[in-house]
């Protein structure tokens, strides 16, 4: 709209230069026409920004869409990875457990037979490293922290 009234001011403007001066009125046509022309090309990048701005937009929310796809792929895999760990935990601790087991009892009997002093010593940390690892296994089962 405020293009076509200036351009239109410009023509009544050009039509009373032309009436007095020729000369005049031909240089208020071309200044009317550099004018329109500033005008239309302001119109056109206006429109041309608001085009860029669209895509623009458009590109931000394809980017927004695959961000959020990652992060639930991403969550998905961290709970696969903690769900394997939690497995791996246990067969760790079971293992562990067992040796622990194997080795108070064969150092027992290895005391019980030889009653030397330090076969008695041996046994009986053995005994507390296992006791102390089925407490520790309690706590760990309960899903409490062990305190150091």
């Amino acid at each position: 709209m405020k293009p076509i009234l200036i351009s239109t001011g410009l023509v009544v403007l050009l039509l009373a230069a032309d009436a007095i001066d020729p000369l005049a009125g031909w240089a208020a046509a071309i200044t009317a026409l550099a004018v329109t022309v500033g005008l239309v090309a302001q119109i056109v990048l206006q429109v041309m920004a608001r085009i860029e701005a669209g895509k623009a937009a458009a590109r931000t929310e394809a980017v927004r869409v695959a961000l959020a796809v990652a992060t639930v792929t991403t969550d998905q895999k961290l709970a696969e990875i903690a769900k394997v760990n939690e497995s791996v935990h246990v067969l760790v601790n079971s293992a562990m457990t067992n040796q622990l087991q194997i080795s108070a009892v064969a150092l027992r009997r290895l005391a019980d037979v030889s009653q030397h002093p330090d076969d008695i010593k041996a046994a009986r940390l053995a005994e507390e490293v296992f006791r102390e690892h089925e407490s520790r296994q309690e706590i760990v089962d309960r899903g409490d922290t062990i305190k150091q």
